[in-house]
């Protein structure tokens, strides 16, 4: 396997809280944001990703948003920028194993 890029996204939300909850096998993320456009509206996407070892709360949270169909953008100065390492870079084989199924993805917009 080689390192997977980052698929196409549909839509622009910027971040502005995560949420992380470690369970036993798996892992569920939380971006909270706002969906910038002609009607500007809050998402919240709750995504659940495979544990694999070592995985980092920032791991995490990259892959999640690599998951998402929104591209999450993280502005210079916001207390969300300890996630900006390697945001936009494609994922290697080990995190690429922390994948799911898309379906797990649930979207709420407000």
């Amino acid at each position: 396997m080689t390192d997977l890029p980052m698929p196409r996204k549909q839509q622009r939300c910027y971040l502005r809280r995560v949420i992380v909850n470690w369970q036993k096998k798996t892992v569920k993320v939380h971006l909270h944001g706002e969906q910038h456009g002609f009607i500007n509206r809050k998402r919240i996407e709750i995504i659940t990703l495979n544990i694999v070892p070592d995985m980092t709360e920032q791991e995490a949270v990259r892959v999640a948003a690599f998951m998402s169909p929104c591209a999450w953008i993280i502005s210079l100065f916001s207390p969300m920028s300890q996630y900006k390492n390697g945001w936009n870079e494609p994922l290697d084989e080990r995190l690429q194993a922390a994948l799911t199924d898309p379906s797990r993805i649930s979207i709420s917009l407000s």
